[in-house]
């Protein structure tokens, strides 16, 4: 099994991640092998972004209501809501600003295993390639 050593920022990982997502359904035990390891792998050095962005139980208490009055198409109400809990909404931004943030910071080094261009299933797309071109060797 090779593997290949890469060292890039948490968004890129999170670009990898989704790339492997993109082609999780693709046939071919081998190949499911190495999507399946390395997506475990993402997402344990991706925990801390993870972490770091989860909402608190109040603000997802929050974004329901919010979802509730925009399916009733209901503006009024979205705003007279944000506006009745500016420190949420405050706190939720800064979150997101800086999980923003860390995307942009280097990410550990991680070690992945990576494919060969003649193992990759025949049904796989150029956009799935181009999502995997760190792994591809």
């Amino acid at each position: 099994m090779a593997t290949k050593k890469i060292k890039t920022t948490n968004g890129e990982l999170v670009d990898l991640m989704n790339g492997l997502f993109s082609v999780q359904d693709l046939k071919g035990k081998g190949f499911a092998f190495k999507v399946s390891n390395n997506m475990s792998k993402l997402q344990k050095a991706l925990e801390p972004v993870e972490l770091a962005g989860k909402p608190s139980e109040e603000f997802v208490k929050f974004a329901q209501d919010v979802q509730k009055l925009q399916q009733m198409k209901d503006a009024e109400g979205i705003k007279k809501l944000e506006d009745s809990n500016p420190e949420l909404v405050k706190a939720r931004q800064v979150q997101i600003d800086a999980v923003q943030e860390m995307l942009k910071e280097e990410a550990e080094e991680i070690e992945l295993e990576v494919f060969t261009k003649d193992s990759l299933p025949n049904d796989i797309s150029g956009r799935q390639i181009t999502n995997l071109e760190k792994i591809i060797i």
